[in-house]
């Protein structure tokens, strides 16, 4: 079936007709759903090639009947079971506080609940031929979408500096995530002179309903006290993993993490908390051994951040961005950089090493977090070295989302976490230790590779990575 085909297919008419009651308005959302599907070409020519056209139309005609649902009208009636707090407003504002909710609410949960006041879960399973659990699951979660955001979390997130971590896993998602569900969310500096010795836990805003945190909710390294705290005012913790907490004997921090016992701390913050956020499958599955509720949110960047916005360059100048403790990952390039432009981008005081390994290579400092993304801006090549271990196997492929954002080709290591999501020659290339030499060769004197590599990364970046979808994720989790 090819997309021109949806108008004459009898099955697809009588499906939109069910939905609709009538066939004017199924014709019409038949149209509404041809334009979307030409509005996004690559997925749907890819859809077509595997003959699943026709499925994936039913499935449109489904979605874009919801969203039909939840415009065409205002949603000032709702069963009481969702406002349990209506007595805290007037009638007025309870109206205000209703259709204020509802715009923050995903579509598909709209359209649910505007079915959900006019019919039956069987009544609605019958009608849009979705099968009736679906049916009562879905409406069961759009209920509770709706209370989350009607009463309004009060979120606090524990930030002891603003390093990458932070700024990716925590500040700016949750700066989003503020706007996206009208939650209130408050930053608090846990190293702050205030809130040393973990007295933030005394200080907390009134009402709190959560506090996030990113692997050690302590700097006194008691979270089982602080924990306790927190529960017995009722309070739902989160703790968000990003790297696995025990590390390998080369690793820079491997003495620190001995002396303070860090990894055992780490792992009674994770065995603790009410919800565990992590990056990977990889690293879920040894989450799972110590917590059963770890749920999987990538990272993502902020495309709204004008760092992010894609650029142009293709040239065939290499870069590498990063920190101190990947210098056995760096030694990788040693023999494999010379004759190119090769620039190392990191933190200088932990760079000593840089000219003697690379003595040609440009040194450069970091940017501010907030500058970060325009390091690309320069540079047409993005090199991602990583040794193959059980601790780097855990990481999480921000590198790659990174340069994919910026529409950088990409050269990285041929294990995980980066070969789960780079095919070769498609969306970057893939090099084993011997190879980069042919790679890096291959990508200074190609100039249509890099701006193919570079766009299939793009295409495969925008398509996978959205802040807002990896937010509902944690919004469903709280």
């Amino acid at each position: 079936m090819k997309i021109e085909d949806v108008y004459s297919d009898e099955g697809l008419k009588r499906y939109a007709t069910t939905l609709c009651g009538n066939v004017t308005d199924a014709e019409e959302l038949i149209s509404r759903c041809v334009i979307a599907c030409l509005e996004n070409k690559t997925k749907v020519n890819e859809i077509q090639q595997r003959g699943k056209l026709k499925n994936y139309f039913v499935v449109m005609l489904k979605f874009q009947f919801f969203k039909q649902k939840r415009d065409e009208r205002i949603f000032d009636e709702l069963p009481n079971e969702l406002l349990d707090n209506e007595s805290d407003f007037s009638f007025e504002e309870r109206k205000d506080r209703v259709q204020w909710t509802l715009d923050k609410m995903h579509f598909y949960s709209r359209g649910l609940l505007e079915l959900y006041k006019q019919d039956s879960y069987r009544g609605i399973s019958a009608k849009t031929n979705i099968n009736y659990m679906s049916v009562a699951n879905g409406i069961n979660a759009a209920k509770e979408e709706f209370k989350k955001i009607y009463n309004q979390m009060k979120i606090v997130v524990l930030m002891p500096s603003l390093s990458a971590v932070e700024y990716h896993r925590l500040l700016v998602p949750m700066q989003r995530f503020a706007n996206q569900y009208g939650s209130d969310v408050k930053i608090v500096a846990t190293c702050s002179e205030d809130n040393k010795a973990d007295k933030w836990v005394e200080h907390l805003p009134p009402e709190t309903t959560h506090v996030i945190f990113n692997r050690n909710i302590s700097n006194q390294m008691q979270p089982e006290l602080v924990i306790s705290l927190l529960r017995k005012k009722g309070i739902k913790i989160v703790c968000d993993v990003d790297d696995y907490w025990h590390l390998p004997k080369h690793h820079l921090l491997y003495n620190y993490y001995t002396k303070t016992n860090m990894s055992k701390c780490i792992q009674a913050n994770i065995q603790l908390a009410d919800v565990v956020w992590t990056t990977t499958k990889t690293l879920q599955s040894e989450l799972l051994k110590i917590n059963p509720n770890v749920h999987i949110v990538k990272n993502c960047i902020d495309d709204n951040e004008e760092q992010w916005k894609p650029n142009k360059e293709v040239n065939s100048s290499f870069m590498w961005a990063g920190g101190s403790t990947h210098k056995r990952d760096l030694k990788i390039l040693s023999e494999h950089v010379q004759g190119i432009d090769f620039n190392v981008y990191g933190y200088l005081p932990e760079l000593s090493y840089i000219p003697k390994m690379f003595p040609n290579a440009k040194l450069n400092g970091f940017k501010p977090l907030h500058e970060y993304g325009d390091t690309f801006n320069t540079h047409g090549v993005v090199l991602v070295p990583l040794i193959e271990n059980k601790f780097n196997s855990m990481k999480s492929e921000l590198k790659i989302i990174e340069a994919g954002a910026k529409n950088k080709a990409v050269i990285v290591s041929n294990v995980e976490p980066y070969k789960n999501h780079i095919k070769h020659l498609s969306n970057g290339l893939r090099a084993n230790n011997t190879d980069w030499t042919k790679c890096i060769k291959y990508l200074s004197k190609n100039e249509n590779a890099r701006i193919d590599l570079a766009a299939g990364l793009h295409e495969y970046v925008t398509r996978n990575y959205k802040l807002n979808k990896e937010n509902k994720l944690r919004f469903d989790t709280l």
